[in-house]
This record gives structure tokens, C-alpha cells and sequence, in this order.
């Protein structure tokens, strides 16, 4: 009985064992292969993977890469920027300032023409100011960069870059006649001088980039002493001179002489006025009208609100010599304490 239990549980075993999983031929047959044959294995260049070579480049086909080309963050097109022109401060004639603002790009060109002599001299900046920055800070910095009357809070450019030498300049000048220095303390005639701008196309980094143009601008010259002023008409000396103001008579015009009678007191007086006319002006608090009217040691401004066609010919006839009539008043100011306004009927070129 125990012999037959003992061959039971044999036989059993063995059932058992065949039942288990089988080992993989070629796993076994590589467990039994010593490494000197495994690495005999992996040198067989059939055993190795195939891979394709790498192509290489054909410039005929297959063009080298280029980088983009650097854009500039603010492009600045004259076409889109609006000029204003000073030629003068509360102490007579100056250096011509060129101030060309770009509302959407927040930024301003500055350009300076040197009126010492002929050669007119031009140095020009770029300005770029914060984003958040308005269209009446851009003018409020404007006039705090020419006029006596300085407003206290104005942005504060982020930015400034200055034109290289040769970038802007002035390929041509003409004279267009004289003028008399509007200034109590240094009368004077200066040459009027209308000269062309060429601005070449220039970009500072990747900050801004200035597209060339073309423009044109008036320049005063005091000529040196005993200087012939070219271009400029010949006065007799004994002729009578005529006169830069008149006053309406029973319906005529006749000579007058500064001041007028009735204007202390507060009077309108119609007048016809001579002289040389300024467009584009600014002055302390901004107590001007914009356009003044210059003869002899006189400056005079001229309201230009009666006729919309008025403003437009002052644009035209900037810095040339005009014929105006009107009523002339005297104003009380807060900065400026006597103001004296013309309020125009017409404006015209003058013939002499």
C-alpha cells in the first residue's frame, strides 16, 4: 500500500513538470553560447540594421536658409506726421525748429536749421515715448522744447536718438525777401530764406526706422554788417516810405502812427496793416492766437476765426509779407499783460 501511494505521487510530479512552460529554444541556445561567440554575432554585417545615408544638400535644389529680415517696432512715414514750424521765441528770430509728430507711432522728429549763415546746418532726433502716452502730451513736450511758458507735467521720452551727420541736410535755398526782427530789445533786418530738406532713410536697431523724405522750410539770416542782401529790393533813400499802417478816414485810408488813438481806452480801431506774417506760434500759458503780423518793432496777432478760407492762406503765406485789414483791439492777459489782436476782414500778399 505504501509502495503503490509512492509511485502515485511520483507519476503526479512528473505530470506536473511536462505541464510547465516550455523555455524558448533560442533563448536557451543563447544562454549557452559563451561572449567570444555573441560578439562574433554582432559583427555579422547581417545581423546589423540598415539606414539610410544622409542626403546631402544640393544649393541648385535646395536654397540655404535666410533669416527674416529685422523689423523695425515704429515706422515713422512723413505722410503720417504733422509739422509744426517755429522760426522765432519772444526775443525775435531763431533757429528754424522742425517738430514732425507721429500720434500712433508716440513719437517726434526733431529737426534744427542753423541760421547764422548760408550753410544752413541740420542735426535732427528721434524721440519714442511710452505707449500710454497721449496725443496732448506729444504737444504739450513740443511746447516745452521752444516756448517760455513751460507746462509742469509732460511725458518724459523713453527713448532719444540722434541723426548721424549727413542724414539730413538742405540741398537748396532761395531768398524770398527781408524781414524786420520781431523784437523790442534787437531790431534788425533779417533775410528770409526758403530753403529744400532732403532726410535720409534711417533705423536704429530694431527700435524705429525713419523712411526718407523731402521738404521745405523758412529760415531768418541776419546778413553781417555792410552785407548786400541778394535778392532783396533796392530802396531809395530819398523816397518816402510807405506806411505799415492806416487807419479808415470818411471812408478813406490814411497813414497812421503807433499807438493808436482809442486803443489804450479800450477801443476797436479798423485798420490796414503791413508786414510779415507768422503762422504756427506758441507762447507762454499758449496765450496766442497762433499767427502774428510783424512791421517795423510791432507784433501784432491775427484772429483768424471769422472766415474758415483765413487760416489756410496764413498756411500759405507763412513768412512772406502781407497785406491785412480788420479791427485791431487791445486784450488783457495773464502771462503776457497786453495783448493786441486784429481780427482780420482779408488777408493778401503783399506787392511791395
Amino acid at each position: 500500500m505504501r509502495l503503490l501511494r509512492l509511485v502515485l505521487s511520483v507519476s503526479l510530479a512528473g505530470l506536473l513538470v511536462g505541464c510547465g512552460p516550455k523555455e524558448d529554444d533560442s533563448a536557451s541556445n543563447n544562454a549557452k553560447k559563451t561572449g567570444a561567440e555573441l560578439q562574433a554575432g554582432e559583427n555579422d554585417p547581417a545581423n546589423k540594421p540598415t539606414t539610410k545615408p544622409e542626403a546631402t544638400p544640393n544649393p541648385a535644389v535646395d536654397p540655404p536658409a535666410v533669416d527674416p529680415p529685422a523689423v523695425s517696432d515704429r515706422i515713422l512715414d512723413r505722410k503720417k506726421a504733422q509739422k509744426l514750424e517755429v522760426r522765432h521765441s519772444m526775443l525775435g528770430f531763431r533757429n528754424t525748429l522742425l517738430f514732425y509728430t507721429f500720434k500712433d507711432e508716440k513719437a517726434i522728429l526733431t529737426l534744427s536749421i542753423g541760421n547764422t549763415d548760408e550753410t544752413f546746418p541740420v542735426k535732427g532726433k528721434i524721440h519714442l515715448f511710452d505707449d500710454a502716452t497721449t496725443e496732448e502730451g506729444l504737444k504739450k513736450w513740443i511746447n516745452n522744447q521752444h516756448s517760455d511758458g513751460l507746462f509742469p507735467e509732460v511725458p518724459t521720452p523713453t527713448f532719444t536718438g540722434e541723426l548721424p551727420e549727413g542724414t539730413c541736410r538742405v540741398t537748396s535755398h532761395k531768398q524770398t525777401g527781408t524781414s524786420e526782427n520781431p523784437s523790442p530789445i534787437s531790431p534788425a533786418t533779417f533775410n528770409n530764406y526758403e530753403v529744400k530738406l532732403s532726410v535720409k532713410e534711417h533705423a536704429i536697431d530694431k527700435k524705429v526706422q525713419l523712411s526718407p523724405f523731402t521738404d521745405t522750410a523758412m529760415v531768418h539770416v541776419k546778413p553781417e554788417a555792410g552785407e548786400v542782401t541778394a535778392g532783396a529790393k533796392a530802396i531809395e533813400v530819398d523816397a518816402e516810405p510807405a506806411s505799415d499802417v492806416e487807419i479808415k478816414q470818411d471812408g478813406e485810408w490814411k497813414p497812421a502812427k503807433l499807438p493808436l488813438a482809442g486803443l489804450a481806452e479800450g477801443k476797436a480801431v479798423e485798420v490796414k496793416v503791413r508786414g510779415t506774417l507768422s503762422h504756427g506760434i506758441m507762447a507762454i500759458g499758449g496765450e496766442t492766437t497762433g499767427t502774428i503780423i510783424g512791421f517795423g518793432k510791432t507784433t501784432w496777432e491775427l484772429d483768424l476765426r471769422k472766415d474758415p478760407a483765413f487760416r489756410p492762406a496764413a498756411e500759405k503765406l507763412n513768412g512772406k509779407r502781407v497785406v491785412v485789414t480788420g479791427t485791431v483791439r487791445e486784450k488783457a492777459g495773464i502771462e503776457i499783460a497786453k495783448r493786441t489782436i486784429l481780427t482780420i476782414e482779408s488777408i493778401d500778399p503783399a506787392e511791395d
